[in-house]
């Protein structure tokens, strides 16, 4: 039988600040837990009162109330993780009926997810990685702890358990001269895939280029720079010459306009491209490629085998930026720079202190068009 839902859902402060979250279903029982929570604060004894406050209930409402911090797009990506693992398999059960071995097994079945078939038993998707693992746990982490805050329960039971390891990701490369020259030719016959020519020109990550507006394009000493807005770590902010080649294929919009839009026409609550839109992008403009380098096709479907290599991802592009950079002797630490990294350890195994630079320093020591002559 199915629960009767709740004809009151509030949000109340507490005489010592803290929220409470109440779920009634009248008045008269609203005044009551109000009375009864009070009552606790004032007595001092442990506030325990979440009966009947399922995850399900709360979970969304707390990421956009206390996530104050966070982008829009880190909000969704929370949201997404949690709609997609945690409500399907906790998400009708209260706080308190959730227990620590019950966190440890969902955890475990998140790291023995087999691979996922469709017709003909076809390879559709591989497991769950370490860091997506990572990300869910620390989710469930903030569900809890925001919980414990709360008064629904008296402990995180998510604090004694531990994350499992996941499936590898196979290691980024970067793109072949080939795979380049096919991208480029997708671009100039489809304009929305400049937005992998901006990664591969830039060496900006695929989240940040979704991000860029009008106003990140930005001239220093007579040269175009994309005024980068990062946010992975604290030196993802940072401005990135632009090669002549890829200034001319950029789409033209206003400052507070986002450079590049969805795919399609689907409604969505914003306006830049997000991670799903993304995926779509990618798959419309690496299905081009393959036609480009021959693939057959029989009723408007791809016919294997595939010209395009399964593992190029959008994020070789940026690998790939990273290897012309090297290929062409640009100091140790305007790569740190130009790539964003917290580390130059992340770059070439080496951390070298990166010092004041500016983008001025950069324009007067880089011919950043003649780059690209490599794939040339």
């Amino acid at each position: 039988m199915a629960r009767k839902k709740y004809e009151i859902r509030e949000r109340y402060i507490c005489s010592d600040g803290s929220v409470y979250h109440i779920n009634a279903h009248s008045e008269r029982e609203k005044k009551r837990k109000i009375a009864e929570r009070e009552r606790q604060i004032r007595e001092k004894e442990p506030v325990i009162n979440g009966s009947g406050v399922r995850i399900k209930d709360v979970a969304d409402d707390w990421v956009d109330t206390y996530r104050t911090d966070a982008s829009d797009e880190y909000k969704r990506n929370i949201k997404s993780r949690i709609r997609k693992h945690i409500l399907p398999e906790l998400g009708n059960m209260t706080f308190e009926e959730v227990t620590t071995e019950r966190i440890q097994q969902f955890l475990h079945d998140l790291s023995c997810k087999s691979v996922s078939r469709g017709k003909k038993g076809k390879e559709l998707k591989k497991g769950i990685s370490d860091g997506y693992i990572k990300k869910i746990y620390m989710d469930l982490n903030f569900l809890f702890d925001r919980a414990r805050k709360c008064g629904y329960i008296a402990q995180n039971p998510v604090v004694d358990a531990s994350p499992e390891r996941g499936v590898k990701q196979v290691d980024r490369r970067a793109a072949t001269k080939d795979e380049v020259a096919l991208l480029k030719k997708a671009a100039e016959s489809d304009s929305r895939f400049v937005f992998f020519l901006v990664m591969l020109y830039c060496g900006l990550r695929n989240s940040e280029v979704g991000r860029l507006q009008g106003k990140n394009i930005i001239t220093v000493k007579g040269k175009p720079f994309i005024d980068v807005p990062g946010t992975k770590t604290e030196s993802a902010p940072r401005k990135v010459p632009i090669p002549e080649e890829l200034m001319d294929k950029l789409p033209k919009c206003r400052p507070d306009e986002y450079i590049f839009k969805p795919l399609d026409g689907r409604l969505t609550n914003h306006k830049n491209l997000d991670s799903s839109a993304q995926t779509r992008l990618w798959k419309a403009c690496k299905r081009k490629m393959n036609i480009l380098a021959g693939c057959k096709m029989h009723r408007n479907q791809l016919v294997p085998p595939f010209p395009v290599a399964d593992d190029l991802t959008p994020y070789c592009f940026r690998h790939s930026y990273a290897t012309v950079l090297h290929l062409n002797k640009v100091p140790m630490d305007f790569r740190k720079y130009l790539l964003g990294h917290r580390s130059i350890q992340t770059t070439i195994d080496v951390y070298t202190h990166l010092g004041l630079m500016t983008a001025d320093e950069i324009a007067d020591n880089m011919a950043v068009d003649d780059l690209f002559k490599v794939y040339e």
